[in-house]
């Protein structure tokens, strides 16, 4: 019982700092952001996030933020209603949703279907896929 205690902790000490390592390339590659580089007023930020529309990953106890939400030519009402889709979902589980490449998307991410201009109701339908799974 100890020994399978020990794996067990050592099993999730890798894990954390596979996470670890993984979050912290994406904030150094500026694609994860402090709220006061994101371009939207700490107020707004808040209430999106209160609402579902916008959400966080934290790392070193810092709440961070997708920078895909600041991007030119990404709506940002299209990203908040896909954040509601995927409702309750972890910020991580979501930066997957949108960063991935999904098969429903003729192999494109959501954000670069949004980007590209592909019709939104096949991205809609990509986040209900995605929460079902």
């Amino acid at each position: 019982m100890e020994r399978e205690t020990n794996n067990y902790a050592s099993l999730l000490s890798a894990i954390n700092e596979q996470v670890h390592a993984s979050r912290q390339k994406l904030v150094d590659r500026g694609e994860l952001v402090p709220i006061n580089m994101l371009g939207i007023s700490s107020a707004v930020v808040h209430e999106m996030v209160a609402t579902g529309r916008l959400f966080t990953i934290e790392f070193n106890g810092t709440p961070f933020y997708p920078a895909f939400f600041n991007t030119p030519g990404l709506d940002t009402k299209k990203l908040g209603d896909l954040c509601q889709i995927l409702g309750p979902l972890s910020g991580s589980q979501k930066w997957q949703f949108f960063t991935r490449p999904k098969n429903s998307l003729a192999g494109k991410s959501p954000i670069d279907s949004i980007k590209d201009g592909e019709d939104f109701a096949l991205v809609n339908r990509a986040a209900l896929i995605f929460i079902s799974n």
